[in-house]
């Protein structure tokens, strides 16, 4: 993407809670209409770095610079950019036009103005029809579309997006990837997405900034983070992995990629596991103890069994350092 303009630009940025938590030094920038997730554990950091964006924490040191112009110093409501909050935030005594039209009207927009703008968003994410409805009346999947849509409305530089989606059920949540994904590609919004959830960064996102402890680890496509992690903590964090010790390195591995073989002497069948259309095998080397991870496809697994005992090898493996372990 470094074709690209560069939306958003965030230059050593810090902001510190305590002696140990907070964020140091981040810099990081966001392409113009990218979908960029920031993706950790919980406490990492990442909705610190969100909020700062978002004008809700004053820095402590750094810059944050939308379109070139420094806007560290602003408050939230003078900043070109809107966040959807993981719990929905609408007002239960006002309806869905209300809840959309009450910063409009706060901003002067004239009233014509505002309704195209709200039939225009509350189509985009399929919630016509539902003006006078109020947020009790509608589901959770229902309420974060409204509480996108009333964000969009707004006409936003930069969409930061908090967990959005962590309140709902696993069905509808991935439902509203799908939907968060086609409204970006539509509007050709900028997005800077916050989860902790690996398989929602992954389907999501143009690029993923991976944190641990307040830094980033790497950022990337989800591709070049799942094939070419470039720590011990990105390698064990995004998907499973395994870690075979080589001359005093690592050579981490993904489970599709272990070949084995039936009748060897290197390792012993511990469990096999069907998961739908592949089966997880685990199984222990007997030179060193250590237990791995195999994905097979479903008809390439029906051979093996608990306590058999095989060769294995691998196709492919990227080698980190020790010293690389966050």
């Amino acid at each position: 993407m470094s074709e690209k303009k560069v939306r958003l630009q965030i230059r050593h940025l810090k902001k510190m809670f305590s002696a140990h938590e907070g964020v140091e030094d981040i810099s990081f920038d966001v392409y113009d209409h990218e979908l960029l997730t920031l993706l950790g554990p919980s406490g990492c950091g990442k909705t610190t770095i969100l909020r700062c964006i978002g004008g809700f924490h004053a820095l402590d040191a750094g810059q944050i610079l939308l379109d070139g112009k420094d806007i560290s110093g602003l408050p939230p409501e003078q900043r070109p950019t809107n966040m959807v909050f993981q719990g929905y935030n609408l007002w239960p005594h006002m309806s869905v036009m209300g809840n959309m039209e009450f910063a409009l009207k706060l901003k002067k927009v004239p009233e014509e103005e505002r309704k195209r703008r709200i039939h225009q968003m509350l189509e985009l994410v399929h919630m016509d029809g539902m003006e006078k409805k109020y947020p009790s009346q509608l589901s959770g999947g229902q309420q974060q579309r409204v509480a996108i849509a009333r964000a969009l409305v707004q006409q936003p530089s930069v969409l930061l997006m908090d967990e959005p989606f962590s309140a709902l059920d696993a069905k509808i949540r991935a439902s509203m990837r799908d939907e968060l994904r086609r409204i970006q590609q539509e509007t050709e919004l900028t997005i800077i997405f916050v989860t902790h959830d690996q398989e929602e960064a992954m389907a999501i996102s143009d690029r993923i900034a991976v944190i641990h402890q307040g830094v980033i680890q790497q950022i990337d496509t989800p591709a070049e983070i799942y094939n070419h992690p470039k720590s011990m903590f990105v390698a064990s964090f995004i998907g499973d992995m395994n870690f075979i010790p080589e001359n005093g390195k690592y050579r981490a591995v993904r489970p599709e990629d272990m070949i084995l073989k039936q009748n060897g002497s290197q390792g012993e069948i511990l469990s096999v596991m069907m998961l739908g259309h592949y089966a997880r095998i685990r199984f222990r080397d007997n030179a060193t103890g250590q237990e791995y991870k195999a994905f097979l496809p479903k008809e390439n697994s029906q051979a093996y069994r608990t306590g058999m005992r095989i060769d294995y090898t691998y196709e492919h493996f990227v080698e980190l350092n020790q010293e690389t372990q966050a």
